[in-house]
């Protein structure tokens, strides 16, 4: 009975457990990481909503190579539901975090004379070997991937003392989990089968919530964008063409109740042959938009701040 019943716990103890399993990674991006109050935070759940091209994965694998670089022992878990994971493009940005720690100017050449790499003497290897991709296509696979990770890093912690393989010495220090993107999976059945989506993601939620609460986790995930133009209580004049339309994710309201922190991505620049892009990145209150239906009054969410990311190709 006692396995099952909480326990109590006082302050001190609580303190210690805080401070030896949170971390707050930088994200990369240092005027995002002011508007996050530091960076990604364990135990929270951060939703990245933009639409397509909007910088969404490239700002995924930047926040891998944040993350491999700043920690020698935290290890990442990247769940691809579109199949574009590159590696060659996160070794990419692990090489530009290298020249940024050295003080190396990013457009600065990167071999010398003889033709071999003057990078920052570090192990980009040894990094790679920290981050592991899983192709989840459907809600399926994805589901009993979370349920494989939770029960992985329950194995690991439970034996921290006695790690003997890889796998477990992997587990037991895998802090981050990144999904891109959770909304393919259930495009299949949004039409058709609403109510089947509704419930599996549902249990897809359980899984977040329990990785991130009990196992001190940071989940990244990221959100395909809608838009949704605003409703006046007098139909009569709502005209569509002049009134500015807000970006709200997919998934509905019971996944809009879950991220501790939601950040829309919008490109400034055209995608063209250029190789810079700029990104318009914007924090969003964690209050939801609320509708009144018996009055039918819009109340639209404001944003704290924003910032500009610019990223090369």
């Amino acid at each position: 009975m006692s396995y099952w019943c909480p326990r109590p716990i006082n302050g001190a103890q609580m303190l210690l457990e805080e401070l030896k399993y949170s971390y707050c990674f930088s994200t990369g991006i240092d005027n995002l990481d002011n508007l996050l109050n530091g960076g990604l935070r364990t135990s929270e759940i951060t939703e990245i909503i933009g639409k397509s091209s909007s910088g969404k994965t490239q700002f995924c694998l930047s926040v891998c190579a944040s993350v491999l670089r700043n920690y020698k022992t935290v290890s990442i878990i990247y769940l691809d539901t579109k199949g574009d994971f590159i590696a060659d493009r996160l070794l990419e940005y692990l090489k530009k975090q290298n020249l940024k720690h050295a003080n190396v100017p990013t457009n600065a050449a990167t071999k010398d004379e003889h033709g071999t790499s003057n990078v920052p003497n570090y192990d980009i290897k040894q990094c790679l070997t920290r981050i592991r991709c899983c192709l989840v296509p459907t809600f399926g696979h994805l589901i009993d991937s979370l349920i494989t990770i939770r029960m992985h890093i329950d194995k690991a912690q439970r034996h921290i003392h006695s790690l003997s393989t890889p796998t477990e010495e992997f587990f037991s220090n895998c802090k981050l989990i990144i999904i891109d993107s959770l909304t393919i999976p259930f495009l299949s059945c949004m039409s058709t089968l609403p109510q089947l989506g509704i419930s599996q993601l549902a249990l897809i939620i359980s899984e977040l919530q329990r990785l991130s609460t009990l196992y001190y986790c940071t989940i990244l995930i990221t959100n395909h964008a809608r838009s949704q133009f605003i409703n006046f209580l007098n139909k009569q004049q709502f005209n569509r063409n002049s009134l500015p339309s807000t970006s709200i994710g997919c998934l509905g309201i019971n996944w809009s109740l879950i991220p501790n922190h939601r950040i829309l991505f919008e490109c400034l620049t055209q995608w063209t042959n250029s190789l810079s892009y700029k990104i318009k990145v914007k924090l969003v209150n964690n209050n939801l938009n609320k509708i009144n239906k018996q009055t039918n009054h819009y109340n639209k969410h404001q944003c704290n701040a924003e910032t500009v990311w610019e990223f090369t190709m």
